[in-house]
């Protein structure tokens, strides 16, 4: 989408204004059968005004008819008083309503003023505090003129135009009603909703759908510290087009001009409208020094482009495309990026292709295409935008159909994968699924209270250099839920079997194994809770014991090739689940108890959770021989012991924490922990902290904190303790005023899985209400700090 230059938004100011706006105390006018004003003085019944003329008016020393100010009666819909708008920080409030605007049900004018004349019949005069209201709008001046044959109002001294959302002021004003034509002169300008305001030194309504301002302003600052504003020597906007152009514009800082451009053109309303976007810019060890300007092209309603140039001071100039459509039933992305001859990477061509793609081809069939490719596995290591890209091991690309019905759910899928991390062995790359076919059913029928579930799944597997096949997988499943409020059973039985048809085996190997496992499980849980009180405090305690019995028999699984199985990662939820490896190539065989607790504090009154434990382990009670190839079977007795704990230590404090303890070894074999201190808006501290026996110990320290109410500090620094590393360190600064945030941040990082470093110095001015310049350095705190 496009930066829109906001000159648009001093357009409302004669939007539909020209009458077509309201009247007050008074005079209350309706159109009579006839076509003729009916007007009377408010609260008396309207009559006919004349069709002759009024007598001419009395000399300068004999006043003319005047009619006393009354209190109007209050308007049949509610007054349109706005809610007043959240005052941006550090911005002082724009000026409220004196009074609230007439509702918008209000279809009569009323018109009202210390003085009030009808000259000549049609013609009507109001002087001192005069002024005009229908239908939340309202006009004041000094001196209204009003002329309803030629459907003018002319209006002098102190001119103010009001709607709920725009206040405009002039010192003349001339609106022709009948053909929406009018103009304004002198003008200053505030947007309530937006706290923007601006000045033009004339604004004019050419036709209902037209408007044009000579001399404009606009700027999101406080009048007396106005940092920056845009000033443009014409502005014409076109509603009927959704255009907006302008000529001679210039943004100026400290009054100083420091971009120009002769012209511009941009769109006034969520019609889109081609053109350049606000260029970019930064540096990088990586890239050297990085800029971008991109060009916004609106094809269609449904369709757009976006063009960026990119050059990289130490690699070249590159080309990035984006292409996106919508329809009523699909939307998608079609992604190239191409750097030509790569001056610091031997000059080879480099290249990003992507596609995305959403859709529905009927009311149950739904389609899903993401692929992306890349001309070497460093591409996302030297030219990717942000971290999460370059620490990427490999691209995940698929094309799916899935058909969902009420009790069933059914889906094929293409699947490949292209990895980008060097260092991973061509072993130990992912299989393609080329195709796979999964089934779900959960049939709406329930004999004796049974539940029946049936997964199938057919999946073709493919690797270069490597035993490739077809494997089908079965379990049928039965359960039995059982309970009340205080308690639940669930006794369930399931039956797994799994074929291969493969392909490249060593000769001797079979070509066709199989494997059935029957699953036996039964879980079970009560739920207790008592009132309680800790340190003064009232709470709602929960106690929610757990039994998880398992039985699946052992079967004899060397033989079959292990495909896309893992072993789970070992964790609270895995103490109940029916199997410990992921994919169907192996069946863990299991005689086990899971033993659980779980307590929870809660608000009596709101029901909100103040705190969690948690603490379960499994007992086993034969060894566990099924295991991946090259792994010893698990002989141990019973698994880690898992405690997990949240709390909400106060309002500002909050701590969660999860521990793995290893009865056998009498250690720790991983944990983790995350406290924040949250004391108030703009201060946020995060301490985070994890282990894993012999494989990683890291801690991360992040967090905003505001200084003054303009400055704050932005850091997030993550260690590795065992190899005394920086994994990463950010830290800058930030300035804020009403209008205006100035970030500047240095960050340094590990690019990839070989240790290498890059550094970048990231700066970004953002001006409310407008645009931002520069790297988009919210994106990486957002990122990089929880809770920015």
């Amino acid at each position: 989408m496009t930066d829109r230059p906001p000159f648009r938004l001093t357009l409302p100011l004669l939007c539909g204004l020209a009458l077509a706006q309201p009247a007050l105390a008074e005079w209350l006018c309706r159109a009579g059968a006839d076509g003729q004003w009916q007007c009377a003085g408010a609260g008396d019944e309207p009559v006919p005004a004349p069709r002759t003329p009024a007598p001419t008016a009395a000399p300068a020393s004999s006043p003319g008819p005047t009619t006393p100010v009354a209190t109007a009666p209050a308007a049949a819909a509610a007054p349109a008083t706005p809610p007043a708008p959240a005052t941006p920080r550090l911005c002082r409030p724009l000026a409220p309503l004196a009074e609230p605007l007439p509702g918008p049900g209000q279809t009569e004018t009323r018109m009202a003023a210390r003085e009030a004349r009808n000259e000549q019949g049609n013609r009507f005069l109001l002087r001192g505090g005069a002024r005009i209201e229908r239908a939340g709008q309202r006009l004041t001046a000094d001196e209204i003129r009003y002329d309803k044959t030629r459907g003018v109002a002319e209006a002098e001294g102190r001119v103010r135009l009001d709607d709920p959302e725009l206040a405009v002021t002039g010192n003349r004003a001339r609106l022709a009603l009948d053909s929406d034509q009018g103009e304004i002169h002198d003008v200053h300008y505030a947007l309530r909703g937006r706290h923007a305001r601006g000045e033009a030194a004339a604004a004019f309504q050419e036709s209902a759908d037209r408007k044009r301002f000579e001399a404009a302003t606009y700027t999101t600052c406080d009048a007396d510290a106005e940092s920056w504003r845009l000033r443009a020597r014409e502005v014409v906007l076109d509603e009927a087009s959704g255009v907006g152009k302008a000529r001679h514009v210039r943004l100026e800082a400290g009054g100083v001009p420091v971009l120009y451009s002769p012209w511009l053109s941009f769109p006034i309303d969520d019609r889109r409208k081609s053109g350049f976007l606000v260029p970019g810019w930064g540096r990088s060890d990586e890239g050297g020094v990085d800029i971008r300007i991109p060009y916004y092209w609106n094809i269609a309603p449904n369709r757009d482009a976006t063009l960026t140039p990119r050059y990289l001071g130490k690699r070249g100039l590159m080309m990035k495309g984006e292409y996106r459509y919508l329809t009523r039933d699909s939307r998608g992305q079609l992604d190239l990026e191409y750097l030509p001859s790569d001056d610091a990477f031997g000059g080879r061509d480099r290249t990003l292709l992507g596609i995305r793609h959403q859709g529905r081809l009927s009311e149950r069939l739904q389609a899903r295409v993401d692929i992306r490719s890349v001309s070497d596995a460093e591409y996302f290591e030297d030219l990717g935008d942000n971290l999460g890209l370059s620490a990427l091991t490999h691209i995940n690309r698929v094309a799916e159909l899935r058909y969902s019905a009420p009790q069933w759910t059914l889906s094929g899928r293409l699947q490949d994968f292209q990895t980008v991390d060097r260092t991973i062995p061509a072993t130990r790359r992912p299989y393609g699924r080329l195709p796979q076919l999964r089934l779900a059913a959960r049939p709406d029928w329930h004999p004796g209270g049974i539940d029946l579930q049936l997964n199938a799944e057919v999946v073709r597997f493919d690797k270069a250099d490597a035993v490739t096949g077809t494997r089908y997988d079965l379990t049928p499943t039965l359960s039995l839920p059982l309970g009340r409020a205080a308690w639940f059973l669930t006794p369930a039985l399931a039956l797994r079997h799994t074929g291969y048809r493969l392909d490249g085996v060593a000769a001797g190997d079979p070509d066709a194994p199989t494997r059935t496992n029957p699953i036996a499980s039964l879980d079970g849980g009560l739920f207790l809770e008592r009132s309680t009180e800790w340190f003064g405090t009232r709470y709602t305690q929960t106690l929610e014991p757990r039994a998880f019995y398992l039985y699946v028999p052992e079967r004899d699984q060397s033989a079959i090739p292990v495909f896309d199985t893992s072993l789970r990662d070992f964790s609270y939820a895995q103490l109940f689940a029916t199997n410990r490896f992921t994919g169907a190539d192996r069946m863990g065989d299991a005689n086990q108890l899971t033993l659980a607790v779980t307590s929870r504090l809660l608000d009596p009154a709101s029901g909100a959770q103040r705190a969690r434990f948690a603490l379960g382990d499994i007992l086993y009670f034969r060894d566990r021989t099924v295991t991946l190839p090259g792994r010893a079977p698990e002989r141990q007795a019973s698994s880690n012991l898992v405690a997990l704990a949240d709390l909400s230590l106060s309002p500002a404090w909050s701590l969660a924490a999860g521990l793995q303890w290893d009865p056998h070894e009498t250690k720790t074999d991983r944990s983790n922990l995350r406290l924040q201190y949250r004391p108030g808006e703009r201060r946020l501290l995060n301490l985070v902290y994890r282990y894993r026996s012999d494989r990683l110990e890291q801690v991360t320290l992040s967090g905003l904190w505001q200084l003054t109410p303009r400055w704050q500090l932005v850091g997030r620094w993550s260690h590795s303790l065992p190899d005394s590393t920086l994994l990463e360190g950010l830290g800058g600064v930030e300035y804020e005023t009403c209008c205006w945030i100035a970030r500047l941040v240095g960050r340094s990082y590990i690019n990839n899985t070989a240790g290498e470093r890059n550094t970048a110095v990231l700066f970004q001015i953002e001006l409310k209400g407008l645009t931002s310049f520069g790297d988009p350095v919210s994106e990486t705190l957002r990122s990089g700090i929880l809770g920015y």
